[in-house]
């Protein structure tokens, strides 16, 4: 894992002395957590590339970046890992001299063009110079794991790895950032954040998963690279289950082939549980050196029973990382400078508190169990989509019967699952839901919005272009590519990379995605069972003495809510900023204080933090940040 960042020149006429020693250190500092082995630059008339480096494959200095080809032509700033690169150098008959991944994704990509990443295996961030052309291109892998955000006017493109070094260049230049009024009412009226190019900074972007944004002179150019297309699976529900749990033990066996010591993050989830158990059954789980999960202070949580089960039998060195409510108050700044925009509540602050009590320099590798649930369809709120999509397209499928294994399996009775349907319609239109398909709008808050974007009239293209083959499916790719599962990413990574450890997601290896985009929905809600492919497959897999036969998806619920009302109460209302809240999203001051007025005067702890976290957050991001 790595870091990068660049100054791209649109003309000759571009001045790019500011690059200085002073700068260059500058700009070193603000990346280093991410590449603590090593700082270095490229640079000619065209382009100024910094790239930092954490050493995992290929140790030796020749394996520094920027990376040159072999013949000169083209310079590679990579961060990621490319697990599948030996395989990719056999199969392509190229001799690796560095024992490096960095090395065959240069010299493939000068062979073959960026085409070629749509046979990596792995996480990554490409910023691919060619010399000859004076052509920049930033690519990401199709998941969106590894990040990359940019700027540009008449005179440059500046890119990064992270935002800050981009609001450093700006400055410079006497660029003035202001916040994105766009992306803070997607984000206040709609819950909606990491779902598209935007930032919360005005003319800052995101490369999206998959995408390749290439520069030319004055000329951009965008387009999608990766191959998103698949072709519907027509196997069984016994032979999915198991082709799944092949791709997923190959996988695993590519991502932990190192010489250097493993760690897990885990929860005692179906998620972990999968990636313990494939680990055992390839023979790699004795090179995990600790496992890792958190907890909170004064919360009693049933999924610690469930980790102290795997991690027993396993003979895994256990680590729990309680977050404390001090911890909560002593951090709050430093995570939101670290993470550069909002994050999705309580358990990012906990992540990060784990990883930074990880920060032993051994422990440089992790695993964790991201993914399982965007897959396979784990949360109730995809429901109506499923059902939609079984009554016009699966001639086999009784409605009535449905109901009853999915009132069985799920403890719900057929006016619950009737009024479940009903309301998870909304996620067909890109709408956020709680995980049980009720709205996480507040319905007041709902109503003073709409006049606001009536005005504005912006409009948001919600679905990712991923090809999907179905409506249902299209709601999972909601969640992976654009919405749930991005945010997600974006804190994991910054979270780990914040202390230098290189966070790996086995369930999100590229080709175990398209496979399981490809897998029938009557396999992913099999007879009321949601992930059903998936539990399926880790029944085949797990320890008898160990599996659970619970089907129901348990939700863990962190204390976000009581801390929010009782404990922090004084902490959140003298960090709200009815002021900025009011001048940045076009809302009377009266209107926000009634919100939070409604969540303080209940008589109990409410059923609902999200607006007010959703304030908590964006204040104190307009202080940091402005």
């Amino acid at each position: 894992m790595c870091g990068f960042f660049g100054i791209y020149n649109k003309s000759n006429d571009s001045d790019s002395s500011f690059v200085d020693k002073f700068f260059k250190s500058e700009i070193s500092q603000l990346l280093i957590h991410r590449g603590p082995d090593g700082c270095h630059w490229y640079e000619d008339n065209n382009i100024k590339l910094a790239s930092v480096r954490l050493k995992i494959t290929g140790r030796r200095n020749d394996s520094d970046m920027p990376y040159h080809s072999n013949s000169g032509q083209n310079i590679i700033g990579f961060n990621g890992e490319i697990y599948n690169f030996r395989k990719l150098a056999n199969k392509f008959s190229y001799e690796i001299k560095t024992d490096c991944d960095t090395e065959v994704v240069t010299e493939l990509i000068e062979k073959f063009g960026h085409n070629v990443c749509n046979q990596f295996e792995g996480i990554f961030a490409i910023a691919n110079y060619n010399k000859n052309e004076k052509k920049l291109s930033l690519l990401r892998d199709p998941i969106g794991v590894k990040p990359i955000y940019y700027f540009q006017n008449k005179d440059f493109l500046i890119f990064s790895s992270e935002i800050k070094p981009i609001l450093l260049t700006c400055k410079k230049l006497g660029i003035s950032i202001v916040p994105s009024y766009r992306a803070s009412i997607e984000y206040i009226s709609l819950s909606k954040y990491d779902h598209s190019e935007l930032t919360f900074f005005e003319g800052i972007y995101k490369v999206q998963p998959g995408m390749i944004i290439s520069q030319l002179g004055n000329s951009t150019f965008k387009s999608i690279y990766y191959d998103y297309s698949y072709e519907e699976n027509k196997d069984t529900y016994e032979e999915v289950s198991r082709e799944f749990l092949f791709k997923l033990t190959e996988s695993m066996k590519l991502q932990t082939q190192t010489d250097l010591p493993i760690n897990v993050a885990i929860s005692g989830g179906s998620d972990s549980r999968i990636m313990l158990s494939t680990l055992a059954k390839c023979g790699t789980i004795s090179n995990v050196e600790n496992s890792w999960s958190y907890s909170y202070q004064d919360h009693l949580d049933d999924d610690l029973a469930n980790i102290n089960k795997i991690t027993s039998f396993y003979n895994l060195k256990h680590n729990i990382v309680t977050l404390q409510k001090n911890d909560f108050l002593n951090d709050f700044d430093e995570i939101l400078l670290a993470l550069e925009q909002p994050f999705p509540g309580l358990p990012t602050i906990a992540k990060y508190n784990m990883y930074k009590k990880a920060s032993i320099k051994s422990n440089r590798i992790f695993l964790e169990g991201q993914g399982g649930d965007e897959i396979g369809g784990a949360y109730r709120y995809t429901l109506g989509a499923f059902v939609k999509y079984s009554l016009n397209e699966d001639i086999d499928f009784d409605f009535n019967q449905f109901v009853e294994q999915y009132s069985l399996i799920n403890n719900l009775n057929k006016n619950q699952i009737y009024k479940l349907i009903i309301n998870s319609q909304s996620k067909l239109f890109g709408l956020n839901s709680s995980a049980d398909g009720t709205s996480i709008i507040n319905e007041k808050f709902r109503m003073s919005m709409e006049n606001i974007q009536k005005k504005d009239s912006f409009k948001s293209d919600y679905f990712f272009n991923a090809k999907s083959t179905n409506e249902f499916q299209k709601v999972l790719d909601d969640d992976l590519f654009m919405n749930k599962l991005q945010r997600v990413l974006r804190s994991c990574d910054m979270c780990s990379m914040l202390f230098s450890k290189e966070l790996r997601v086995p369930i999100l290896a590229p080709s175990l995605v398209k496979f399981a985009r490809s897998i029938n929905p009557k396999h992913k809600v099999h007879n009321g069972l949601h992930r059903g492919f998936f539990l399926n497959a880790l029944k085949m897999v797990e320890n008898p003495k160990i599996h659970s036969s619970s089907k129901v998806k348990k939700h863990v619920v962190d204390p976000q809510r009581e801390w929010l009302f009782k404990d922090l109460k004084e902490f959140v209302l003298s960090t709200i900023d009815e002021n900025k809240l009011s001048e940045n999203l076009g809302l009377e001051k009266k209107q926000i204080k009634l919100l939070i007025n409604d969540f303080y005067n209940q008589e109990s702890t409410p059923n609902n933090s999200v607006l007010i976290w959703q304030f908590l957050c964006l204040s104190k991001w307009y202080e940091l940040f402005f």
